[in-house]
């Protein structure tokens, strides 16, 4: 079936089953969707966690006589884990949060039970320049205090 320029209104893929053609409009918003969804950019590893789709989270850790990587387990698209010794043991809980509607922001959040020393560098792979922080840290034989960083990241959105 044609409209009244002689665009296709329906189309019929199989003989006998006629199937609706979307308008001008729902194709148009239908695109504006994809349009607006993030990109993902970060790729992640068994040391790298890959939240919101565009930050990695990474971590080391030092006891007296140890240093590596932390292992990581993904919990949901913005929080996972981290893990020094044995996969089955919790080290420490991250999240980072999309804040952008509330402060223009993107937060993140860490709570540990270690006194292990940490290091974590988040990255945002999805800025033009990517924009790396460093200066998360938790001491070695320390209680892990949480971090609460509601002005993480400028990116938006």
């Amino acid at each position: 079936m044609l409209d009244r320029l002689g665009i296709a209104t329906e189309v019929e893929i199989v003989p006998g089953l006629r199937h609706q053609v979307p308008s001008d409009e729902s194709l148009r918003t239908g695109f504006t969707f994809l349009l607006d969804q993030p990109v993902e950019t970060c790729v992640p590893t068994a040391t790298a966690l890959c939240l919101q789709g565009r930050f990695r989270v990474e971590a080391a850790w030092q006891t007296a006589t140890a240093q590596g990587q932390a292992g990581v387990v993904q919990l949901t698209g913005e929080s996972g884990y981290l893990w020094f010794f044995d996969p089955a043991n919790v080290e420490v809980n991250v999240k980072l949060l999309d804040g952008c509607g509330v402060n223009g922001r993107y937060w993140f959040f860490a709570a540990g039970t270690t006194d292990v020393g940490v290091t974590f560098t988040v990255t945002d792979t999805a800025s033009p320049a990517p924009q790396r922080i460093n200066n998360y840290s938790s001491p070695r034989g320390s209680a892990f205090q949480p971090l609460l960083d509601t002005s993480a990241f400028t990116t938006c959105p």
